[in-house]
């Protein structure tokens, strides 16, 4: 052999044999950890895939109450400008037969209201009135 002797030999042949194990030891745990770093990036991934599903859920169904919500507003808006509609053009009405019936009295050019143009005003008023001037013999009723 080269000159070695027999237990320098098998020295040798140790120290290469502890070198070539720990190399493949060092080899075994990088791909070790290789597998783990792969698997934690994989389960990181997938939790992130999950929540971000999770709450793109989330977000639609809040989405989805607030349309519901604007919806229901604007309906509602709808039926108060309906009812407000509905209320002005029955004032509308009631004014024009109010004028109406002022315009069909006649005119006696005295100054003041005369009952019958109170009567159109306060109705309640002129049919207790005229109940008590009935009763009283004729005259016009104080007005309260």
């Amino acid at each position: 052999m080269l000159g070695f002797s027999k237990p320098i030999a098998i020295g040798f042949a140790a120290l290469a044999l502890a070198a070539a194990l720990t190399g493949a030891v060092a080899t075994a745990l990088v791909a070790w950890r290789g597998a783990i770093d792969d698997a934690r990036t994989a389960a990181t991934k997938a939790a992130t895939e999950a929540r971000d599903a999770h709450w793109k859920g989330e977000i639609a169904k809040s989405n989805q109450a607030v349309a519901e919500a604007r919806l229901k507003a604007a309906e509602a808006a709808m039926e108060a400008d309906r009812v407000a509609r509905a209320a002005e053009a029955r004032e509308s009405t009631l004014q024009a037969e109010l004028e109406r019936a002022n315009a069909a009295l006649p005119d006696t050019g005295a100054g003041g209201l005369s009952r019958e143009r109170v009567c159109l005003l306060s109705p309640a008023s002129c049919a207790d009135g005229a109940a008590a001037a009935g009763r009283a013999g004729g005259g016009a009723a104080p007005l309260r």
